[in-house]
């Protein structure tokens, strides 16, 4: 990403992602402390396996809509999203931006560019803990927008919206994306025929035509040596998924830098058009930078990465292996988050999320509360 054997036997096969243990800046309208009550358990599912799996993508889909026509200074809108994670800096996106027009300005809003991506190593597991807060407020935020409606889009209540959790792909096993993704229009049980939100046409083209990941496709793996990233080595898609080798590491921080360095970036970069060699030889369009070249989709570049849908599959199934090594070797503690996670005070303010049920930002003033909401996602 620029600046498999079957895995089953390490990993839980359901999902349990919770609401216990949050720091709000500013409470709930009405003063509750969330925190003292029970949460719901919502389950992830695997995007191809689980029955389950038709109407999760419906109802992702349908969430995805109503984001997707909000203002982009919304924060609860794709655009700004989006935008959290990364967006590209307004002088790389020739002429006006036409998918913010906020944006022609060249400010950017609160929490925008907080992704810790390819950090050095003595910060680098933020990466980890930084993406589960990203996507568990990103999934609550569809979830809202399930029950509520908005957009022109009627609510289907919080019972229909309780069968939505962020699906995970696992690409290790099955090597197609899903079919929801590869269609322009989508036909949902709730909303009937609708342009479909989770299409990008700025993707590998063999992934949209249907056709599986190369698994002897090769791609360069960026690694950390000191406080630099070079790309020091070449694998196969295969060996880069096969995760055996970083999930039997007790050392968080070895983990943590494989994960991200091989099965993560090499993700991004198969579904940004930069690996299969079919891909490499077409021209793709990549929206959020407003022009094109080969190997240039959304998935392949940090700031636009955050805009496809499938990033957010792709980071449900990091997020995956990430609590399987907890599972096994315990939860990430505060002596290695003082350790590898940077000095607080430099790195906090990557730790703001806007949380769309409580209508107001979330902060984490101390490592330990962080680290708290974050397995409280269990």
């Amino acid at each position: 990403m620029k600046s498999a054997p079957n895995i089953t036997p390490y990993l839980p096969i359901l999902w349990i992602v919770t609401t216990l243990g949050l720091s709000y800046c500013q409470g709930p309208s009405d003063n509750r402390d969330l925190r003292s009550e029970t949460p719901p358990a919502f389950v992830r599912v695997n995007a191809h396996t689980s029955e389950s799996a038709p109407s999760v993508l419906d109802l992702y889909a349908y969430g995805a809509a109503i984001i997707r026509a909000k203002d982009c200074t919304d924060p609860a809108s794709w655009f700004y999203q989006g935008s959290m994670h990364a967006v590209p800096p307004k002088d790389s996106i020739p002429g006006l931006d036409t998918l913010c027009g906020f944006y022609n300005e060249g400010q950017v809003l609160k929490a925008w560019n907080s992704c810790p991506h390819m950090y050095p190593t003595d910060q680098q597991l933020n990466f980890l803990t930084w993406h589960r807060l990203y996507i568990y407020y990103y999934e609550r935020n569809i979830r809202y927008q399930i029950a509520n409606g908005g957009e022109g889009y009627p609510g289907l209540g919080e019972d229909v919206a309780a069968g939505f959790s962020l699906p995970y792909w696992d690409y290790s096993n099955q090597p197609s994306i899903p079919d929801q993704f590869r269609q322009e229009t989508l036909t949902t049980q709730y909303a009937g025929l609708i342009t479909n939100p989770l299409y990008e046409t700025g993707r590998s083209p063999s992934l949209m035509a249907g056709l599986p990941i190369d698994y002897q496709a090769m791609d360069s793996i960026a690694i950390h040596v000191g406080t630099e990233v070079r790309n020091l080595c070449v694998r196969t898609m295969q060996q880069a998924l096969t995760i055996s080798d970083f999930l039997s590491l007790s050392d968080v921080s070895e983990f943590s830098r494989g994960l991200e360095d091989r099965l993560h970036n090499v993700m991004h970069d198969y579904i940004g058009g930069a690996v299969d060699d079919k891909d490499k030889t077409t021209a793709i369009y990549n929206r959020i930078y407003q022009k094109e070249g080969n190997g240039f989709g959304l998935m392949g570049y940090i700031p636009s990465a955050g805009f496809d849908q499938v990033f957010f599959l792709h980071h449900s199934n990091v997020d995956r292996m990430f609590a399987a090594w907890e599972s096994r070797y315990g939860p990430v503690t505060i002596g290695q988050m003082d350790q590898y996670g940077g000095d607080w005070d430099s790195i906090r303010q990557i730790y703001t999320f806007w949380d769309t049920p409580a209508n107001s930002w979330v902060t984490y003033e101390t490592r330990q509360d962080m680290l708290d909401a974050v397995h409280a996602i269990d």
